[in-house]
């Protein structure tokens, strides 16, 4: 499982954006239309150059405009290409509205031939993996509403994610199992999504509210959602101006930088906060995402995922933050790492590295 489980967020349901704690309905996905944020589910029957066709059992034959910025992966998150789709091959499309009114294919899931909705999710569970039972074959998670549930694994069984097999999963690990119950009241697992941790999550945003009774605060991000943050007494606290330094010193209006670890329940653990200081942010005159290619005493080699390279200079004014939220020092950058840069124009026209957050 790759992704954003939740960032990495459980496997598909990562990778299709559903939100932490919700998983396809199983009768909504047979439907065609999966939820309202376009996510098809179909049966090509057309394809041409630049689009394809979906026969969905709700909404007829649904058509999708691609280009080289559409993303291609199997059931399993193996990249794949459209060159690889076939007339009756079953997918599951995220799309857009394009510009002409449309649909635009962002991303396409290609599915097993077996793939049946109401057979392979009829029983869908999320939890860390309790036990491993290799001689009997047999998965046992640990779910928060239903408490240990098993599933038998057969020789169909799929197993993606960070193990392709069941001797390879380990107990703590974090688990998605569609599957269905057989006659004999055997649950069997039809695709175990498995991998060893829930990736952390960087979130920038506004504190709302402080419940210091629950050690919790809620945030507003730069997308207007509200999220509920949990603090622990392993919280890391610092902040630009040295105000933000211990949990009572969040009073309800700070801009803060929240790195959170996703807990399978949905809750989000701050591992660390850090207090911004929003007129320092928005001095930003430009924002990008990249890899190090080359670090020397005053500038710094970027290549984003484009394939352009920016060099930035760097100096005392520049700072530099950890995954956790960690003050670092210039020379701990080191070639190869992933990195958000903010860039500010200086006077003589070069672009100085203001703000440096390594993120891998």
């Amino acid at each position: 499982m790759k992704k954003k489980i939740l960032l990495f967020v459980i496997g598909l349901l990562a990778f299709l954006a559903v939100p932490s704690g919700s998983v396809f309905a199983a009768e909504e996905i047979q439907q065609g239309t999966v939820n309202k944020e376009n996510r098809y589910l179909g049966e090509i029957v057309l394809l041409s150059k630049n689009s394809f066709t979906i026969m969905t059992s709700k909404d007829g034959e649904v058509v999708f405009s691609i280009d080289k910025s559409t993303h291609f992966v199997t059931l399993g998150f193996r990249r794949t290409n459209y060159e690889k789709l076939r007339i009756g091959s079953k997918v599951i499309v995220v799309a857009k509205q394009d510009d002409d009114g449309g649909l635009y294919a962002q991303k396409v899931v290609l599915l097993p031939d077996k793939f049946v909705p109401g057979k392979w999710m009829s029983v869908r569970k999320r939890g860390t993996v309790a036990s491993i039972d290799t001689a009997n074959d047999l998965i046992t998670l640990d779910t928060v509403k239903d408490g240990e549930v098993s599933f038998k694994v057969t020789d169909e069984t799929k197993i993606k994610g960070k193990a392709e097999s069941l001797e390879q999963i380990e107990v703590g690990w974090i688990a998605v199992v569609l599957g269905e119950e057989t006659e004999n009241g055997d649950t069997v697992a039809h695709l175990i999504l498995a991998i060893d941790h829930l990736r952390n999550r960087r979130i920038f945003g506004q504190v709302l509210d402080v419940n210091e009774e629950g050690k919790t605060f809620s945030l507003k991000t730069r997308n207007q959602k509200v999220l509920e943050i949990q603090v622990t007494d392993e919280t890391m606290f610092q902040s630009m101006d040295g105000n933000v330094e211990n949990f009572q010193d969040l009073d309800g209006d700070e801009f803060v930088m929240v790195i959170a670890e996703p807990k399978i329940s949905g809750k989000l653990e701050a591992i660390a906060v850090f207090g911004l200081d929003v007129d320092e942010i928005r001095k930003v005159d430009l924002r990008l995402k990249g890899k190090i290619e080359q670090v020397a005493d005053d500038s710094l080699s970027v290549t984003t995922k484009a394939g352009n390279e920016y060099t930035f200079v760097i100096s005392n004014e520049t700072q530099v933050f950890g995954i956790s939220g960690q003050i670092k020092e210039l020379s701990d950058l080191d070639v190869g790492e992933k990195i958000f840069v903010g860039v500010i124009t200086q006077d003589d026209g070069s672009m100085l590295a203001r703000l440096i957050f390594i993120s891998q």
